[in-house]
């Protein structure tokens, strides 16, 4: 966005300049002679004024656009996004997931999701291994016929395109049989199934802390729950070209009921890290200002010198 107004500017800049550049004496001329008179000719106090205030604007243009969400370098420190304030820690929203507060979160705030909302995060650097945990509160099971969601998911992008590296879901199947699955698309369909005493005495307006890794040079994926390993998919034969690229938490709900999830506290690391700190995400990464901010200078520099071309004409006349 930066690079695309740094040459807007320039050129606007440029076309300007070879607009008052021209022998206004020969354009008037030409004017006259077509009958249409030199009145809609841009002047070089006309020019000079417009670049200069472009120019203040380029300069201003940092201090008033909202900040970018940042992308995620996995370390062996763990990163930590809450929902204390607003969607700003996110990289990715579908839907209309909003931030809400006490009861739910016990006195501070967590992100609501209901049906396909879904919250989700880029990471700067692909990497082949990936620890994901976060608590999350479900107002409702899937208790009926063909009725799911999407607890979180990590993706990944290789040669064919994205691809489904991990997915966790809760359903009810065509026969009213409630599971939890794991599902991985790579390189074909592979699943894995929570206990079902562990599914059944699943409660609802209750925080659970769920956590999935996944290691794709030993292929090997996990979920646990409050500690607790639940189910695992292992000896997956990963393609050397896949990396995690993108996580993503909620979504993809079915069925007739409104599904409304929270989660809160994302934990995020690489496979192994260390335990979890207080560490944050830098929120305000920023754009690249320097082309930018370079035009702006260089617009109010012509800008000043047609103004001082022209001042110095008035004075000689």
């Amino acid at each position: 966005m930066a690079l695309m107004l740094a040459f807007l500017g320039t050129t606007t800049a440029v076309l300007i300049l070879r607009i008052v550049r021209a022998e206004r004496g020969i354009q008037c001329l030409r004017r006259n002679y077509e009958g249409k008179g030199c009145e809609g000719m841009i002047t070089k106090k006309e020019a000079g004024v417009f670049l200069v205030y472009y120019g203040c604007l380029l300069l201003l243009l940092p201090m008033v656009m909202p900040p970018l969400p940042p992308s995620v370098t996995l370390t062996g420190t763990p990163l930590t996004f809450d929902f204390e304030d607003d969607l700003g820690s996110v990289h990715n929203v579908h839907g209309s997931p909003t931030i809400v507060g006490s009861p739910v979160a016990n006195g501070s705030k967590a992100v609501e999701c209901q049906g396909w909302d879904s919250v989700g995060w880029e990471l700067a650097k692909p990497s082949k291994t990936m620890d994901l945990a976060f608590k999350i509160y479900w107002t409702k099971l899937p208790t009926a016929a063909n009725e799911s969601f999407v607890v979180g998911e990590i993706y990944g992008e290789g040669e064919s395109g994205w691809q489904d590296i991990f997915t966790t879901s809760l359903y009810c199947d065509e026969n009213g049989y409630r599971g939890w699955t794991l599902w991985t698309g790579i390189p074909s369909g592979r699943g894995a199934f929570v206990s079902g005493d562990v599914v059944y005495a699943l409660e609802t307006s209750h925080w659970y802390t769920v956590r999935l890794t996944a290691d794709l040079d030993t292929g090997v994926y996990r979920v646990y729950m409050d500690g607790n390993e639940l189910a695992a998919i292992t000896d997956v034969a990963v393609p050397a070209d896949i990396y995690i690229d993108f996580f993503r938490l909620g979504g993809a709900a079915r069925g007739n009921k409104v599904f409304t999830n929270y989660y809160d506290n994302v934990i995020v690391s690489l496979l192994g890290a260390a335990p979890a700190s207080e560490q944050r995400p830098d929120p305000n990464p920023g754009y690249n200002w320097i082309p930018v901010q370079v035009t702006g200078v260089a617009m109010i520099g012509v800008g000043g010198y047609l103004l001082g071309s022209h001042k110095m004409r008035k004075l000689k006349t």
